[in-house]
């Protein structure tokens, strides 16, 4: 079937039915979804439209809740069972973060937002949202990317439990969606969509994976962060002993070993400026920067 840029306005009951077993197609709900109004567009094809009759309002409505209420029941049914996938209890099974990394990490992103008091925040790397819920205790209204569907699903589902500002989207920052539709004027692309839309950009436990998976410069993850946000930046500097750094090197240390926290700030100095830090037990450390501000903008 289609890909979902191709089908941003849902499926035709048509696309599904060649790919459903037989007894599926017979069986609620699929049966009033997909194949009563496949078969009945079958049938209509070529001829003439048909008269509806008039309703009166208050039947039309009643006749609409009442619509919406099965197709409410009807997606309810078809929701998928819960799936575990690596990355959807990061935050709990980490074996390279103990209680006492937890905790000092949570601690400083409360500290340190609690500085920046952002209004409008991108979790870059968001996982299950518990940095994006600490951002929304500080004020902000959340954007939270990640790659890993299950991860964001379950941040939604408690984001929409408790109608926390946070929207959770499938989206890999460095294979960003790009514009869509006519002359891709339609729908912009994510990068577009995200720049100077932010005034907070969170980075915990990304930076290694554009790094070494990715294979993005920090020079170029930097002029990223400093598009992406109006001014603070709060990243994870993740060194080369570090063993998720050495998994990811998979025998390359001579490629990347060389990087380290000295050349990462040196490399932030370029847009940034460092506001506060900390370091955990397990070696890994947190830079809250704040965007250089511009000449023209400090001007008196």
């Amino acid at each position: 079937m289609a890909g979902a840029l191709d089908r941003r306005d849902g499926y035709e009951p048509a696309d599904p039915y060649p790919y459903l077993p037989v007894m599926r197609r017979a069986t609620s709900p699929l049966r009033s979804l997909v194949t009563i109004p496949y078969l009945l567009e079958g049938k209509t094809k070529g001829t003439a439209p048909t008269k509806r009759p008039k309703l009166p309002p208050e039947v039309a409505v009643a006749l609409l809740r009442r619509t919406l209420h099965n197709l409410r029941r009807a997606l309810d049914q078809l929701a998928p069972s819960p799936r575990v996938s690596r990355w959807s209890h990061y935050t709990t099974t980490a074996s390279h973060y103990s209680a006492a990394d937890n905790e000092q990490k949570a601690a400083f992103v409360e500290r340190a937002l609690a500085e920046a008091r952002p209004r409008s925040l991108l979790d870059v790397g968001g996982n299950t949202g518990h940095y994006s819920r600490i951002a929304v205790a500080a004020g902000a209204s959340v954007v939270a990317l990640d790659t890993d569907v299950q991860a964001t699903a379950k941040n939604w589902q408690t984001a929409n439990a408790k109608k926390e500002p946070i929207l959770p989207l499938i989206a890999d920052i460095a294979r960003p969606t790009p514009a869509v539709g006519w002359r891709n004027r339609e729908s912009r692309g994510l990068l577009d969509r995200s720049t100077g839309a932010f005034d907070t950009v969170l980075m915990l436990g990304v930076i290694h994976h554009l790094l070494l998976v990715d294979q993005v410069p920090l020079p170029a993850i930097f002029d990223l962060v400093r598009q992406l946000t109006t001014r603070w930046a709060l990243i994870e500097w993740v060194p080369a002993t570090d063993s998720q750094f050495v998994q990811l090197c998979r025998g390359r240390q001579e490629l990347y070993g060389h990087l380290d926290e000295k050349q990462f700030l040196a490399t932030a100095e370029a847009h940034f400026q460092i506001s506060d830090h900390a370091r955990l037990p397990n070696g890994r450390s947190l830079w809250l920067f704040e965007r250089h501000t511009p000449p023209e903008a400090s001007a008196p």
